[in-house]
């Protein structure tokens, strides 16, 4: 039996990869690490939704005070350099003022000749992690 990806990323996964103690195996574990047990399982972890970009956007669109990630990228491609941080900013240019600013009190000069980009913060960038809910999925 053959199944999608799709079907695939919509079963839950075992946090232990059915070793539930020292020597002891869950019955229930399939190939993959995929938890076929039916019912409530503490070790039983759901597919975790990541924020995309797009709707990060959205998010912060009718906000004053924004969190934004600035990234600093220099060197060569053999020995790239990179750096980002988080800041809240008004707009993208003070967000990029704070990040030379942030840059600056950590010693990172070489930021000051440096490609930046500037993007609104998602939940991950943020370090928002998906909680357990009741059932043992995620929440």
């Amino acid at each position: 039996m053959t199944l999608s990806n799709n079907e695939r990323a919509e079963r839950p996964r075992c946090a232990v990869r059915g070793l539930v103690s020292p020597g002891a195996m869950c019955g229930q574990v399939m190939m993959g690490g995929y938890c076929g047990h039916d019912g409530a399982c503490r070790h039983k972890v759901l597919p975790v939704r990541i924020q995309t970009q797009a709707e990060a956007n959205a998010y912060w669109a009718d906000k004053d005070y924004k969190k934004w990630v600035v990234e600093f990228k220099a060197g060569t491609l053999r020995k790239p350099k990179r750096w980002q941080v988080n800041v809240g900013a008004a707009n993208t240019n003070g967000a990029r003022r704070a990040g030379l600013a942030a840059a600056d009190l950590l010693g990172h000069d070489w930021c000051r000749s440096a490609m930046s980009t500037v993007r609104l913060a998602t939940a991950q960038d943020l370090g928002c992690l998906a909680t357990p809910g009741k059932e043992g999925g995620v929440a």
